[in-house]
Formats: structure tokens, C-alpha cells, sequence
């Protein structure tokens, strides 16, 4: 095998252990929420956000920040909660388009929450 052969497929299987690192790290911090646990989900979603940004995965990114979203408004903190979706529907703009369908609904869902917010 020719070295940039197995640098790139070094490089795919470092990124596919990566991705399932990564969304065991989502589950295990929805999970957390879920139970009622809000200080592990936080730091196990902001561990997946890092995660996220060194895989430079922008729709995984967006994903967790609404999620991060969730936890923190039901945290009490509204206003970092409302940075987090903005954040992550700029993300899924930028990656995905203005038109695509999951932008539509992540702005329905940040419109019903900045409406029970206030």
C-alpha cells in the first residue's frame, strides 16, 4: 500500500471511531437530561461539541447545540440557550442551504421556544 493510501484510510477509521465516540457522547448526554441530570448532560454535550469541532463535522455541531439548547433553557438559562440555536441554525445554513428542510424546522422550533421563553 502507497503511504497517502494508508494515511487516508488512517484518516477514515480515526473519523469513523470518532463519529461513534461522538454519538455516544450525544446519547449518553440526552440520556443524562432525560434522567434528570442536567450538570452531566451539559458537560457531556460541550465534550461533543469539542468532539464535533476537531471532526469539523458542521451538522453534527448544529445537532448538539440544540441540544445543548434544550438543557440550558430548561436550566434556566435562556440566553445561552437562544445563542446555542442561533448558532446551530447559521451552522446548518451555511452546510445544508437556506432551503433545506431541517433549517425549516429548527426555526419552528426555536420560534415555539423563544415563545414559551418570554
Amino acid at each position: 500500500m502507497e503511504p497517502a493510501a494508508e494515511t487516508a484510510n488512517d484518516t477514515g477509521e480515526m473519523t469513523m471511531c470518532a463519529c461513534k465516540t461522538l454519538g455516544g457522547l450525544i446519547r449518553a448526554g440526552m440520556d443524562s437530561f432525560n434522567a434528570g441530570d442536567g450538570d452531566a448532560a451539559l458537560e457531556q454535550l460541550n465534550d461533543a461539541l469539542a468532539l464535533s469541532g476537531r471532526i469539523g463535522s458542521q451538522v453534527h455541531q448544529a445537532k448538539i447545540r440544540c441540544n445543548l439548547a434544550l438543557v440550558l433553557s430548561h436550566a434556566g438559562n435562556i440566553s445561552a440557550a437562544v445563542r446555542h440555536y442561533r448558532t446551530a441554525i447559521s451552522l446548518v445554513e451555511g452546510r445544508l442551504g437556506a432551503d433545506h428542510p431541517l433549517l425549516d424546522r429548527m426555526r419552528r422550533s426555536v420560534g415555539t421556544f423563544l415563545t414559551d421563553a418570554a
